[in-house]
């Protein structure tokens, strides 16, 4: 196979859409994981809570690297989820030239450890809170360039063993026909009698440490940020987190982003923009995050979040407290969670063996390069 090599200044063109941050804007943020492992979703970051005085918009299929993490495999390539997303200047986007080079190849050439080393070794700055791969450095670095034939050959082979086992269950769907199986006869209660709202405020101490939960969408729960300093927060108002708070996020509730804080959550931090509830009376919380994971939840979840546009749709506390939902009694309600219990154990059991099946594939990516040095 005939490998030549190019700098990525050769393959890449800098492309950057920038746009201007308004106070009253809401701005839903990436960042890109180290090692290759593509990117997050940060959440909504809020003009109002931010010096940045613009953004900049990601496209599908471009190349995006974190100047401050390059240095341990912080590189992606813009996949169509998270096309319309935003990020910082810290954060340079570029768009590869299709006549030499094939984007899933190149994908996975900068997940390597190869690439990985050779963008360490492009850090300038001392400290790992200092160090950067700049622009300059980064399009200098050599990449391998094999016929756009083999390129071709090289990702469709990665690329299969990406792939999720075939026959995995439709667990979803198994969560909908057990809530419709268990609350059909079900008495419809308003969640204004079930659920008490609950706002315990904190005043930021600006070298004080907090960790923020963020709250996944389609009933996915909670997750810890990583630790800030009050100072990070600036002006952010955030309030207390117990475990058994019911949480909904006000912005993506129509899609169904609620939880409930466990044990680990117990004095965390979450924002104005995450409503905390707590439970009135004989009510086992599990069972409103089991019911709003499913489709008839979801939509109730987006019809009381009015507005045109997914990120013009906050979900009203009124209109949230009005909402019946069926509420079996409370030894109907431990069936119910017991058995999303055991799905979400399926779930996790399917998942672990994809990601047995997923380690092969850092190894065979790394022969496939070694040989081409």
């Amino acid at each position: 196979m005939k490998i030549d090599w190019a700098p990525l200044g050769d393959l890449l063109r800098l492309d950057q859409h920038p746009v201007k941050v308004t106070a009253d804007g809401r701005y839903r943020s990436a960042g890109v994981l180290n090692r290759g492992r593509g990117l997050f979703d940060k959440g909504v970051l809020a003009g109002a809570d931010t010096t940045y005085g613009r953004l900049f918009q990601l496209t599908e299929g471009q190349i995006v690297y974190s100047k401050l993490f390059g240095w341990e495999g912080s590189i992606a390539l813009v996949p169509d989820a998270f096309d319309g997303y935003f990020v910082s200047s810290e954060f340079p986007t570029f768009l590869p030239n299709t006549d030499r080079v094939v984007p899933g190849f190149l994908e996975h050439y900068l997940k390597s450890t190869q690439f990985t080393e050779e963008m360490a070794r492009s850090t300038n700055g001392l400290g790992q809170r200092r160090q950067r791969v700049n622009v300059d450095a980064f399009l200098r670095i050599m990449v391998p360039v094999p016929r756009i034939s083999d390129q071709d050959r090289i990702a469709a082979h990665l690329t299969r063993l990406t792939q999720p086992r075939r026959g995995r269950r439709d667990l979803g769907s198994l969560i909908d026909r057990l809530i419709t199986r268990e609350v059909k006869d079900a008495h419809l209660t308003p969640v204004g009698r079930l659920l008490h709202l609950q706002r315990r405020a904190v005043n930021v101490d600006v070298e004080g440490i907090y960790r923020e939960v963020g709250v996944r969408s389609f009933g996915k729960g909670l997750f810890i940020k990583e630790p800030v300093t009050g100072a990070e927060l600036g002006g952010k108002r955030v309030f207390q987190i117990e475990e058994g708070d019911f949480i909904v996020s006000n912005v993506f509730g129509w899609e169904g982003a609620v939880g409930v804080a466990g044990p680990a959550h117990r004095g965390l931090i979450g924002s104005h923009r995450f409503m905390t509830w707590t439970p009135r009376g004989d009510l086992n919380v599990e069972y409103l995050r089991a019911y709003f994971r499913s489709k008839a939840g979801v939509a109730r979840l987006a019809t009381a979040s009015p507005g045109s546009a997914g990120r013009n749709r906050t979900l009203s506390i009124a209109n949230f407290e009005a909402t019946e939902i069926p509420v079996p009694t409370r030894p109907e309600q431990d069936r119910i969670v017991a058995g999303i219990q055991v799905v979400d154990e399926i779930t996790a059991v399917s998942k672990r063996a994809d990601d047995l099946a997923a380690a092969i594939l850092p190894a065979a990516r790394n022969e496939i390069f070694s040989a081409m040095r």
